[in-house]
């Protein structure tokens, strides 16, 4: 937090010009999870997968640390003061579990011309939990999750045709509202395009993405509570080089 103070009172001695806090706080955290798939041939052409990504098991911790910076004008001269009591504040560990996820895909191989692919994958994110349900405040939470967080499925199709050393691929995404009214963060959708060339032992791709994605932002928790629908876009171009040695 920063402020400054240029409606100085000349009637205090030694006026405030600025007054600067800082409250840092700092997350560490360690986890674990595990994926599982395959892939099963059909045919020469067809292909079927099959994949689940684990929940995320993770244990975190968080450590704050404050320090407060002054200036104030004494007889003509600015006079700086620093105080950092060089304290760390460190709270109890919390365990936090994110959703797992399953993917289903099926993709069908013209020869070495191309392909077309399809992939469908649900998750759960009302089964996001804090651990600690005998503390009351993160039963609260996990009330709040379970009340307003919903399973999302996700869609994307794709494909890539080859000509001689040229490459041509093209996808679109769609991926369901993680809320239960489809507002407060809305649905995801995006398109990809791509160019690659095959120099033989050496392959140059350009990529572009694009995505966007409306939510919904209150701007205040008392007061000015009205809420703003934000409209987000991304643009990504990407390109790559890579060879095979």
């Amino acid at each position: 937090m920063l402020e400054n103070n240029n409606n100085i009172d000349t009637n205090i001695s030694t006026p405030i010009k600025l007054v600067d806090f800082d409250n840092n706080l700092s997350t560490f955290g360690s986890g674990f999870s595990f994926q599982l798939g395959g892939i099963f041939k059909l045919s020469d052409d067809f292909r079927i997968g099959v994949t689940y990504n684990s929940p995320t098991w993770m244990t975190i911790r968080e450590e704050t640390t404050q320090d407060i910076t002054t200036v104030r004008e004494d007889t003509g001269t600015n006079v700086n003061q620093y105080i950092n009591p060089l304290i760390i504040n460190v709270f109890p560990r919390y365990d936090l579990q994110t959703p797992g996820k399953f993917t289903g895909s099926l993709a069908y191989i013209f020869g070495d011309r191309g392909l077309i692919s399809f992939d469908y994958s649900l998750k759960d994110y009302s089964n996001t939990k804090f651990k600690q349900t005998y503390d009351s405040y993160f039963s609260a939470q996990n009330n709040i999750i379970s009340n307003s967080l919903t399973t999302v499925s996700s869609y994307k199709v794709g494909g890539e045709f080859r000509h001689k050393e040229l490459s041509f691929r093209g996808g679109y995404r769609l991926e369901e509202s993680p809320y239960k009214n489809g507002q407060t963060v809305g649905d995801l959708t995006g398109y990809s395009l791509g160019l690659g060339y095959n120099f033989g032992k050496a392959k140059l791709d350009i990529t572009y993405d694009h995505a966007e994605r409306s939510n919904q932002h209150q701007l205040y928790s008392v007061g000015l509570t009205d809420v703003v629908t934000i409209d987000s876009k991304s643009n990504n171009v990407t390109m790559s080089l890579s060879f095979n040695l």
